[in-house]
This record gives structure tokens, sequence and C-alpha cells, in this order.
């Protein structure tokens, strides 16, 4: 990679929150109250977003440039990452890989992108010309590319942010020879599978294509080892509904679901609970055993049973990909959140998909229901800036 690496005594105010889980109120105030966070150099996720928006993104990127919020790195390089939550601990290897991966099938996702979501990126890497948001790959564990992180992570971290729940350490890695040992060892571990980032994937593959510099083929991936990758659940809301909870529950009976209400929020602790919240009523979901629930491991997942029962028969969600009654809740957020983003209509909460089944799904070449995996903690954008021309 050449690029620019954020500078430490800044970091804590470039460097973003997970921005996919922020309202438009709560990426608003943080850039009010944090002027140079990089979210405000990130593209929002909306159908308006034109040419006005995607300037005042390069914009930003300039006034932090100029202002000495990063500073460029002469020698090529590659970096460690690291994250720490809640006890828990990962780290991977950023690095750029040409976007021909892609086609190579060395880099495969689990789920279908949105073509005008990638127009955007498009768009928005021909205006911005940088990448910062790496996009998070897992891969199975190898003990070369283990060992040769560990050895390279043994000084104290270039970079550390630490906001008291999430803890970042950034490695920057020139020494030509260590350079080439991680990568080296990068090559062994096989296929990536994609944890998070599918659009940014598809428009760097697409801006690839049109690139006039070599620095344009490339994709920045955070490479994390997939024993230590946490996949949380991505949960639903639809909104409006034009029938009463009672109509609901007589409806998900009729699709051979009974719902047996609760005494209040519940997560589901295992495979094959749904839990459902309609009118501040909290019930779980039980499919009766008259319903053949497919031995195909995609099929028989929650969030395709989901789909396949109750959000298109009995909610008539028929392109889950543009309906715009559905809205997905990462489960981060918790179950208050889920409640307040199912007011006026219905919303389920899943249990998180195994991580092995993800690669599983997505080695086979099979694509999961969309929004169906929520890594968490997950890769921020604003650690480093390299150019995309």
């Amino acid at each position: 990679m050449r690029g620019a690496v954020v500078v430490p005594s800044h970091a804590a105010g470039v460097v973003t929150p997970a921005y996919d889980a922020l309202t438009t109120d709560e990426r608003r105030r943080i850039a009010d109250e944090q002027p140079d966070s990089f979210l405000s150099a990130l593209p929002a996720d909306t159908a308006d977003i034109g040419a006005t928006d995607f300037a005042a993104c390069r914009a930003t990127v300039d006034r932090l440039v100029a202002t000495d919020r990063f500073r460029h790195r002469p020698a090529p390089f590659v970096a460690l990452y690291r994250l720490r939550q809640n006890g828990h601990e990962q780290t991977a290897l950023l690095c750029d890989l040409d976007a021909s991966a892609v086609d190579a099938g060395m880099i495969v996702g689990h789920e279908h992108t949105r073509t005008e979501r990638e127009q955007h990126l498009v768009d928005y890497l021909r205006e911005v010309q940088v990448a910062s948001s790496p996009v998070c790959v897992m891969h199975p564990p190898r003990r070369g590319l283990r060992t040769a992180t560990e050895r390279a992570a043994a000084r104290p971290p270039d970079v550390e942010i630490d906001d008291g729940d999430l803890r970042q350490e950034l490695w920057i890695v020139d020494d030509p020879a260590t350079t080439t040992t991680l990568l080296e060892a990068a090559r062994q571990v096989g296929p990536l599978v994609i944890t998070d980032g599918h659009h940014r994937t598809a428009a760097a593959r697409r801006f690839a294509d049109e690139a006039v510099h070599p620095s344009g083929r490339r994709l920045l991936v955070a490479m994390f080892d997939s024993d230590a990758v946490q996949i949380r659940e991505f949960n639903r809301a639809v909104t409006p509904l034009d029938v009463t909870p009672s109509e609901v529950v007589i409806a998900l009976a009729g699709v051979g679901i009974t719902a047996r209400e609760l005494d209040g929020p519940e997560h589901p602790q295992d495979p094959g609970t749904v839990t459902m919240t309609i009118d501040g009523v909290w019930w779980q979901l039980i499919v009766s055993t008259d319903v053949v629930v497919p031995e195909d491991p995609l099929a028989g997942l929650d969030v395709s049973l989901l789909h396949e029962l109750v959000l298109g028969p009995v909610l008539g969600v028929t392109d889950p990909r543009t309906d715009p009654r559905l809205r997905f809740v990462p489960g981060v957020l918790g179950l208050d959140r889920l409640a307040a983003e199912a007011d006026g209509g219905v919303g389920f909460a899943l249990h998180p998909i195994d991580t092995h089944e993800v690669a599983r799904i997505a080695l086979s070449g099979r694509t999961l229901p969309p929004k169906s995996t929520y890594l968490d903690p997950k890769a921020r954008s604003g650690l480093l800036l390299l150019p995309r021309r």
C-alpha cells in the first residue's frame, strides 16, 4: 500500500464509529460535535445522494489533509489492526489487493448488492479519489499468518484509540522483509469471505475498469482469522402495518407458526428461535411440526424461513432488497431500538448465524437474504487514506 496514516494525536477525533449503525440524526450530531470526523467524508446510504454530496466529502478529505490530520508515508507499507471489545480480541492484516481477485474467486460474498448503491460508491470514488473504509474478510485459521502477525505486532502500536467501548491499535509495517513475510503468509490462506463491505467490493471492482492509475485497481481489505470473527444478527422491522396485531397472529397460524406471548422483550437464545414485537407486546414464534423445514442449510436458516413463511406470505414483502416498508436493524443496537423501529408495525429478532455456516454458504457460491449478518466489532474508517485514481 501507498498513502497516508492518521496522525496519532488526532486519531480519536478523525476515526469514525461504526457508521452503518447510526441514524441520519446521529451522523449529523457527530459531524457537528467532531468536525474532524471522517464520517463527513463518507457517503450516506440514501437514494437522493448526488454530486453535491460527493463534492462535500471531497472537501472534507482535502481539509483533513491540509490541516495535517494525516501523514504521508513515503515507503510502501501494510498494517496490522487490532480490535479489543469486552474481553474479545481480533487482529487483521490491512492490505491492498488487486480488485481482479473478485473475478478470480479469491474474494467471495454471501449477499446480493443493490445496483444503485454500487453506482453511488463508484461515483464517490471518482470524486473523492481515496479509499479509507476496509472491506472486512475472514479466512480459515493459518498458523503461518498468525505467527507473522504476532511477531510484527510485538512492539507498541503506532496508533491507539480507546473510546471506553472499543480499543483500536494500528501498526504500520514498512520494513520490506517483514512486509514480504506477511504478504506471503496471506497468500496461503485461500479464498476470503466478505463479512462486511459487499457494496464497497462491488464498487471497487467496477471502478477498476475505468481507473487511469494502478492505485485505482486495488481493494483495501482487513483480513481476519475466522475463529476470531464475531457475527451478530440483523433484525427486521416492517412498517406500516395495515392489519391489527391479532390479525397478524391469526395469519401466522395460517402458515403454521404459533405465537406465544412473552412477559417482555426477549432475545432468541438459540438457532430456531425468533421473537416478534407488535404494539409493545413480545411473542415467541414457534414453527409447527406440520411445517416441513428444508434440510438445505441455507433454506433452513431462521432468516430464510422468516422471509419464506412470514415476510412474504403474511406481510406482503415481495422483494426484501427494495421494499421501503422493510428496515434492517443491527442486533447490536438492542431490542429497545428494534421496538422503536417497529413502532406502528412489527419487528422480528433473530439469533446470529454461525460464522462457519456463513463461510460454507459463501464458498458454495450461494447467497443469504439481504442483511443477514452484522460484523461486530468491525473495522472503522479514517485510519488510512489510500489513493484511488
